[in-house]
């Protein structure tokens, strides 16, 4: 989460154009760099625990009695594949934007900042449409009955407002 909300922190003064932030953007770039040590631990938890989400369990009980599209949606394959995904689209583009921002550092080439507008842009774009599902994923399936199409937005409150804090902390 923290590696979350700095890569978007950073994503969202590019494209607002804030140029009070770049006294400190390096902090929510540090902060971003969290985003691989993430990966690993939500990949440690979904191979080695996936007990985590009775769903997933051996007996099948708990699948067999979902229906419809969850029955589709929840299947530990798709599962695994989809959270694959989400962390790979979020890591490149994060490395993306923090390579080309430190570049900057060392020629002083606004296109640098021109890049990083139009990767923050789509950082911004694609975070929001997969926030959301892997927020479903990994929190929300715990309890696979449950419906709620708030859950994403509730989430993503609560993880830049964490990542708000840490930024105030750490500066």
């Amino acid at each position: 989460g923290m590696g979350l909300a700095g890569i978007f922190f950073v994503a969202l003064q590019y494209v607002s154009g804030a140029g009070w932030s770049t006294a400190l953007r390096r902090i929510p770039e540090a902060m971003s760099m969290l985003l691989p040590v993430g990966a690993v631990g939500l990949a440690l938890v979904i191979l080695l625990r996936p007990s985590l989400y009775p769903w997933t369990g051996a007996s099948g009980a708990e699948f067999e009695a979902l229906h419809g599209f969850k029955r589709v949606w929840l299947n530990l394959p798709f599962f695994i594949g989809r959270s694959a995904a989400y962390l790979l689209v979020w890591i490149l583009i994060t490395l993306m934007i923090v390579r080309t921002s430190r570049r900057q550092d060392e020629d002083g080439d606004l296109a640098h900042t021109r890049r990083n507008e139009r990767l923050s842009a789509i950082f911004i774009v694609v975070f929001g449409a997969t926030f959301w599902v892997a927020s479903y994923d990994w929190f929300m399936s715990v309890e696979a009955h449950l419906y709620s199409t708030i859950f994403g937005n509730y989430n993503f409150a609560g993880l830049f407002l964490g990542g708000l804090a840490a930024l105030i902390v750490l500066a």
